[in-house]
């Protein structure tokens, strides 16, 4: 999975997920932040897919050829599982011709393209706003980090104002905060690593 899909899913489970005041670890140890975590999320992300498969694009358009098969696997096995349907119907699209199967891949692809281009937020006003809740998240997600796994990270994020200019947002962990009052070109130059590494050793 890419980092940004890896960041995305954590911020998406955090947002589901209910917040306590104490959160308690996977190492069985409460949270050593003195913050709480907020009850409840403070945003919703859009729903965004992430993949579309070609045999559930073939089987909503060739509905009488899979209702057969269910109905072979009925009366042999008993009413199947809705996994077991899903099966079925990956099985049924795989005796397809191979040609056949690329033009139904083509057209769960371009699904997907249009299913995420049509959640995307246009107004600059719902851009902004949701930028500023997502950064709440993404600060938590930081602070996960570094708690967890002693994993420490400099995001330089560019995202729209509600005037419609652009900014840049630096978010650091709180282990190398200090590191936020450096010049920017030392980010670009590789220094900014070899600072982070010797003020560790």
């Amino acid at each position: 999975m890419k980092i940004g899909q890896q960041i995305y899913s954590y911020l998406d489970n955090t947002t589901r997920r209910e917040g306590t005041t104490e959160v308690e670890h996977p190492s069985g140890n409460a949270s050593a932040s003195s913050n709480p975590k907020p009850k409840n999320p403070s945003f919703k992300l859009p729903h965004l897919k992430r993949k579309v498969l070609a045999h559930d694009q073939w089987r909503r358009s060739n509905v009488g050829v899979y209702r057969a098969r269910i109905d072979k696997y009925t009366a042999e096995f008993g009413q199947p599982s809705l996994g077991r349907q899903r099966a079925l119907s990956s099985a049924e699209f795989k005796e397809l011709p191979e040609a056949e199967k690329a033009k139904w891949q083509e057209n769960a692809n371009n699904a997907l393209k249009e299913a995420r281009e049509a959640a995307k937020l246009v107004d600059p006003e719902a851009r902004a706003e949701f930028m500023k809740s997502y950064l709440k998240e993404f600060r938590w997600m930081l602070e996960d980090l570094e708690q967890l796994a002693g994993v420490k990270m400099c995001a330089l994020i560019l995202h729209e104002t509600s005037e419609g200019k652009y900014r840049i947002t630096r978010e650091l962990s709180d282990g190398i905060k200090d590191f936020g009052k450096i010049s920017g070109p030392c980010f670009s130059n590789g220094c900014f690593p070899k600072m982070v590494s010797g003020y560790h050793q």
